[in-house]
């Protein structure tokens, strides 16, 4: 099943109309979901995680990576990357993490949360 007819599915079992959907991923009208639901091509991250917190499933059953509509979604978010390399090794960067937790607002507590499920993913579809 493609991602395209996942959306599609889900949507109707849960009794939604495009403009449903739209207005609870934030969006002014249905064209989006409308050519999602058509084509399934080039959509981006962000409208996979505002599309599935939307229908109350994770990104990982809309992109095929679990046929388990029922796991937890991530509360949608957009990462920033700076415009800097930094060279740290996994220990390091772990280390790093931990100590700047406690400093963490809620709000970026759940965008790191959510940049480390995404990379989950990444790693399990390099896997395969």
């Amino acid at each position: 099943m493609t991602i395209a007819e996942r959306i599609c599915n889900i949507r109707t079992d849960l009794g939604y109309s495009q403009d449903d959907l739209a207005r609870k991923c934030g969006w002014s009208n249905r064209s989006s979901v409308s050519k999602i639901e058509s084509s399934g091509d080039n959509i981006s991250l962000k409208k996979i995680s505002k599309i599935a917190y939307a229908l109350g499933v994770s990104a990982e059953y809309l992109l095929g990576y679990t046929d388990n509509p029922d796991t937890i979604p991530s509360k949608p978010v957009v990462i920033t990357v700076p415009n800097e390399i930094v060279y740290w090794n996994e220990k390091e960067l772990v280390e790093k993490i931990e100590s700047k937790l406690p400093e963490l607002n809620l709000d970026n507590l759940e965008r790191l949360s959510a940049f480390i499920e995404y990379q989950k993913v990444i790693k399990k579809q390099e896997k395969k």
